[in-house]
């Protein structure tokens, strides 16, 4: 399958504690919103809240998108779309080695406006434009057409797949924490506009956190298990992820 994309992500991330602790270095919320992907579970970097707290988090971002299986005419999968996604992220600690965290994700696709700007913008650069010049711009699909099924999703407002984790701090010296993650996806996005795929996955986690006055790392590590292990009569294989 060949496939081009092309993304533009700006994230703005607001926290709010209570009570008030300072939660001063946070990892980056860098997510991966490839439409496909999202079906699944995707994880993004998150902090452990300080002992007897509960932290807060709005994350949002929005992206250019456009993925074709073939060009110049998509012939069973396309996604040509800007994407808005607003995630609820509530953490709280139930102990100094254990917390927990929920992550309640609200989507917009949208035919958006950025097309004329990254045309030019990658023209002046000498970029190529991703085989987005075949089709109109500004303009909205986000389908797939298989021999098992498929999706065909309209520009509106939905509900991403919920996330639950709950974590356990095995390691915790002066400069370095080690913990490990359980994780579930719910299947709460729509199956038939593309937006989950319908099953509920399991993940186990390794996250290494290290800071040493105003310098910090944070490094995680995913094993993600699809309990359905069918998707549009296509098996689901288990996979890795990681964020840094």
């Amino acid at each position: 399958m060949n496939c081009c994309m092309r993304h533009v992500v700006m994230m703005m991330v607001f926290f709010y504690t209570l009570p008030i602790h300072a939660e001063v270095l946070q990892p980056l919320s860098v997510s991966q919103n490839n439409p496909a992907l999202l079906r699944f579970f995707n994880p993004v970097a998150i902090a452990t809240p300080s002992n007897g707290s509960t932290l807060l988090s709005i994350n949002q971002s929005y992206s250019s998108v456009f993925l074709a299986d073939k060009l110049p005419k998509a012939k069973h999968y396309i996604a040509d779309m800007e994407l808005y996604i607003a995630e609820l992220k509530i953490m709280h600690s139930l102990s100094p080695t254990s917390s927990i965290y929920i992550q309640l994700p609200v989507l917009r696709p949208s035919s958006g406006m950025l097309d004329p700007f990254l045309r030019h913008y990658h023209k002046a650069l000498g970029l190529p434009n991703g085989g987005r010049e075949y089709r109109p711009d500004n303009s909205f699909a986000y389908q797939y057409k298989g021999v098992s099924g498929g999706w065909d999703s309209q520009p509106r407002w939905e509900l991403g797949n919920i996330q639950a984790q709950w974590r356990y701090t095995w390691s915790k010296q002066e400069n370095l924490q080690i913990a490990s993650a359980l994780a579930v996806k719910l299947p709460t996005g729509s199956v038939s506009r593309g937006w989950s795929n319908g099953g509920t996955d399991v993940a186990l986690s390794i996250i290494t956190a290290w800071q040493k006055h105003k310098w910090a790392s944070h490094f995680e590590v995913w094993w993600i298990h699809p309990l359905k292990r069918q998707d549009l009569g296509s098996p689901i294989g288990d996979y890795i992820r990681s964020n840094l």
